[in-house]
């Protein structure tokens, strides 16, 4: 009985060591939250080809049925988000906050698109083609107002890696996480950004390789993880 009962105590203490802590979930789950990004955006810029078609009205489905499906992918990131929303961890809650409004961003000028596309099939003869562009770069430019919101986003999010906990010399030198759970972050990026994302954001990167790049540089910093204490 005495054996059976050090051997449960073993088995639950090194359990407890492998167990998620919240502040990985949460950037595990952001991880996620772009790749269905990334896919979104991919099947927009994947848009039919026009001349894959006989008419302009079947042209025009199509391109409503790709932005169906690039709000279905998004959709599944924002519900990846949302339970934090509410987070009694300050720092978790607010990045989640302004996460879902850049991805709210994105999903409302997908429905626009949406909106345009079914216009043109109720009235084909009333649209306005000029207008419709100009609709086109106002969007384009909203896009990348989200985009930037994210890249902050990222950078809010990376401070949920750092411990709060200074270290014997009052510094914040350990991340929140352990050893185990940095390495499966940083395959995570390296499964859905690949591993040739630099270290250092420059102007010309992507700025959803940005959001990636942000949080490896953190993962691959200085600082120690929390079970190197």
């Amino acid at each position: 009985m005495k054996k059976l009962m050090i051997f449960l105590i073993v088995f639950f203490l090194a359990g407890s060591c492998y167990a998620s802590s919240y502040g990985f979930e949460f950037v595990r789950d952001y991880i996620s939250s772009l790749q269905h990004l990334k896919d979104c955006q991919g099947t927009i810029n994947n848009e039919p080809n026009y001349s894959d078609y006989e008419n302009e009205m079947d042209y025009v489905a199509a391109l409503k049925s790709n932005l169906h499906l690039a709000k279905s992918q998004l959709q599944q990131g924002i519900s990846l988000i949302e339970k934090y929303k509410e987070s009694k961890n300050s720092i978790i809650a607010k990045a989640a906050g302004m996460i879902l409004i850049s991805y709210d961003w994105h999903m409302k000028i997908i429905q626009e698109g949406l909106d345009i596309k079914h216009e043109f099939r109720i009235n084909p003869r009333d649209y306005n083609k000029e207008e419709a562009a100009a609709k086109n770069r106002v969007q384009k430019r909203q896009i990348d107002d989200a985009m930037e919101m994210l890249v902050n986003c990222s950078i809010l999010v990376s401070h949920v890696l750092i411990s709060q906990k200074p270290d014997e010399k009052g510094r914040m030198s350990y991340l929140a996480i352990n050893s185990n759970e940095r390495q499966r972050l940083l395959k995570q990026l390296d499964e859905v950004f690949g591993k040739e994302i630099e270290v250092e954001v420059s102007e010309e990167s992507n700025r959803l390789d940005a959001c990636a790049d942000i949080l490896r540089e953190i993962l691959t910093g200085v600082h120690k993880s929390s079970d190197e204490r």
